[in-house]
């Protein structure tokens, strides 16, 4: 693909320098995370906030899907230089059982973005899409 740019790193939410991922021990998958689970390895990998990836790399669109620490994550990242971002939210591995920490991050994301499209109903999913868009 072009313009796109894989790291084999963690995105985290406040400076540092690595942290421990655990893999999936299955093979060639991309399952894996931050969280300890039995069979999975522990990797030490290079850490990274949106922010210096962003000005690293030039960012202006960005997909986001990591199990949980969506809601840290974004609260800590200046989005003014991004157009177009799409977040797949996990109420289940971020413990927001009420969904307070999904509707922080919406309001957040509205102060950077024309559109914030994201359902404020709430159910029980596990996990909702948000797509944030400049027009």
């Amino acid at each position: 693909l072009q313009n796109v740019t894989v790291l084999h790193a963690a995105v985290v939410a406040r400076p540092m320098e690595s942290v421990t991922f655990y893999e999936s021990a299955k093979g060639k998958t991309l399952s894996g995370g931050i969280l300890p689970k039995r069979g999975r390895i522990p990797v030490e990998v290079p850490a990274f906030t949106c922010n210096e990836l962003f000005e690293t790399h030039g960012t202006t669109h960005v997909k986001i899907s990591i199990e949980g620490a969506e809601g840290p994550i974004v609260l800590a990242t200046d989005w003014t230089q991004i157009q177009f971002v799409e977040i797949e939210y996990n109420f289940w591995a971020s413990g927001d059982t009420d969904h307070w920490q999904y509707e922080r991050m919406l309001d957040y994301l509205a102060t950077f973005f024309d559109r914030v499209e994201g359902s404020r109903t709430r159910s029980n999913v596990w996990h909702r899409r948000v797509f944030c868009y400049k027009e």
